[in-house]
């Protein structure tokens, strides 16, 4: 389905999130489309400049722009812009919210885990635990219900930045859906679109098991440590997962899935900790398991008041946890 110029604009000006998520979700196999729409939310002016230019040259034209013209000179625009603003920052370094955005105390660093703080953990029971199947299967029906809702056939890997509004400390934080890839299954945000300048080169340092670094390349770790969470291998997933955290230490993949690592080790404080950081990322993918877990970290830890305020916000969300949320007991 090919979007029409005034479908177009009527989402860039759509204050109903309802409105832009369904455009999205009707696009989501044309990658022009959702180009387009990452280079209009990081440069919201490239819309007026493109009216300009349609204007100016109107009297040329035998014919309506495409969508595929149109996200292609949004895109040149978006791309000027871009790189006109940002000739003089650091190329490599990943993209940081602005930290007067965020809560004091989600300033603070994690506890980056190492051997020795993991030998005496011992698993939660079989019963509690968050196993992969869990997670996976979630991450599946997920995906069913959104693609059935639009009567998509195929799944699709990777989803549109989506701008969302979160209340932090008195201030509006901005937030956005980045693009997903699946490794084994597991749904994690693809950092290769927003860590893109020497992409390949970006490199976790592990010194661990020997006495010099090692550089390990990121993807190559990630996988590894969701390989060894779906075994139940929940120490050694956690040191992965911290081994990036150690060097990326806003990564949402690796805040989520060690989060879980530490809650099935009944290390249920720290796992409460980095499920909050994820409310303060700058990507929101994680957000709805993120809500959940919490949910069951705080009964795991009898904190029946937090408990309550965010049963009642996950099931006033109408979200995909929102049934399960109320059927819980504390």
């Amino acid at each position: 389905m090919k979007a029409t110029k005034a479908a177009f604009k009527q989402y860039l000006l759509s204050k109903q999130q309802k409105e832009k998520q369904a455009f999205e979700k009707q696009h989501l196999d044309d990658e022009l489309v959702m180009d387009a729409i990452e280079g209009y939310q990081n440069d919201p002016r490239a819309w007026d400049r493109f009216e300009q230019l349609e204007k100016k040259f109107s009297s040329k034209r035998t014919r309506k722009y495409s969508i595929y013209a149109l996200s292609s000179i949004a895109l040149t625009v978006w791309l000027a812009f871009l790189f006109i603003g940002r000739n003089d920052e650091n190329a490599g370094a990943p993209h940081k919210n602005p930290s007067k955005t965020q809560d004091k105390a989600l300033q603070q660093p994690i506890k980056i885990f190492k051997k020795q703080d993991v030998v005496e953990l011992q698993p939660i029971a079989q019963k509690d635990r968050i196993t992969a199947a869990i997670v996976v299967e979630d991450f599946q029906q997920q995906r069913i219900e959104n693609t059935q809702a639009e009567k998509f056939t195929e799944p699709m890997d990777q989803l549109p930045v989506n701008g969302i509004k979160v209340q932090t400390a008195g201030k509006k934080l901005e937030r956005r859906m980045a693009r997903e890839l699946l490794i084994q299954n597991f749904k994690a945000i693809d950092y290769r679109y927003y860590r893109k300048a020497n992409y390949n080169a970006r490199q976790v340092t592990d010194a661990a098991e020997a006495p010099e670094e090692v550089s390990i390349p990121y993807n190559n770790l990630l996988s590894e440590a969701i390989e060894e969470f779906s075994k139940g291998n929940y120490k050694l997933s956690l040191l992965n997962f911290d081994q990036i955290l150690s060097n990326y230490p806003t990564d949402a993949n690796a805040l989520f899935y060690s989060a879980l690592s530490l809650y099935n080790l009944k290390k249920f404080s720290e796992a409460e900790n980095r499920l909050d950081k994820l409310k303060a990322n700058e990507f929101a993918n994680f957000e709805e398991e993120a809500n959940w877990y919490l949910l069951l970290a705080y009964k795991q830890q009898k904190k029946e008041a937090a408990f309550s305020s965010l049963r009642k916000i996950i099931s006033e969300q109408h979200g995909f946890y929102a049934d399960r949320a109320l059927t819980m007991d504390f």
